[in-house]
């Protein structure tokens, strides 16, 4: 048979599990910007190089290059190139949106 917990045992849960649900919330909210801003500046460090030089953004590490299925010989030419820096031209714009918004919205 099991006992009910003592009456001191439920106050200080009742007493404590605010402060550790807060703890727990500040805790996901920090790790979570940390996380958007980790994926943010990866994102935007590749927008960046793929405007400014295509075949230096295909020297970048595996880890911080997101090339996906694009390679230098199919993407390192003229017209792949061109591509390539439309697209960071356009990852840029979007980020730049995103933000613009956000700074209206928290205002």
């Amino acid at each position: 048979m099991r006992h009910p917990p003592s009456p001191g045992f439920v106050r200080l849960l009742t007493q404590l599990l605010p402060w550790e649900l807060w703890m727990l919330e500040r805790l996901l909210h920090i790790g979570l910007w940390v996380a958007f801003v980790v994926t943010a500046a990866i994102i935007l460090i590749n927008a960046f190089y793929m405007v400014i030089s295509p075949k230096a953004w295909f020297a970048l590490p595996r880890w911080l290059g997101l090339r996906g299925v694009m390679t230098p010989e199919r993407y390192g030419n003229r017209w792949g190139a061109l591509q390539v820096r439309v697209l960071g031209a356009i990852v840029i714009v979007v980020a730049a949106w995103i933000a613009i918004e956000l700074g209206r919205y928290h205002s």
